[in-house]
């Protein structure tokens, strides 16, 4: 895509910035070789990458942890039916 882009400003510390590369640089939005914040936007815009709130993460997580629980449990019953116990 080419053309005038929009310009958009951060209010954001050094520290944050510096953060924010990093991010960028681990999910391959990079300029050459440095974490590129623009481009992990324009991804993010562009629906490449999802951002997912840390919360929700952990919601999947405890709920997938039930699921398993579940399964064992079931495993174990399955056990005790065909083998007795």
């Amino acid at each position: 895509m080419s053309g005038k882009r929009d310009v958009a400003t951060l209010s954001i510390s050094a520290t944050e910035m510096e953060r924010l590369e990093e991010i960028a640089e681990k999910l391959d939005c990079k300029w050459g070789e440095k974490g590129n914040v623009s481009e992990m936007m324009r991804q993010i815009a562009d629906g490449k990458l999802v951002v997912v709130s840390k919360q929700s993460q952990i919601s999947s997580q405890e709920k997938l942890s039930k699921a398993i629980g579940k399964c064992f449990a079931a495993l174990i019953e399955i056990q005790q039916i065909l083998f007795g116990g």
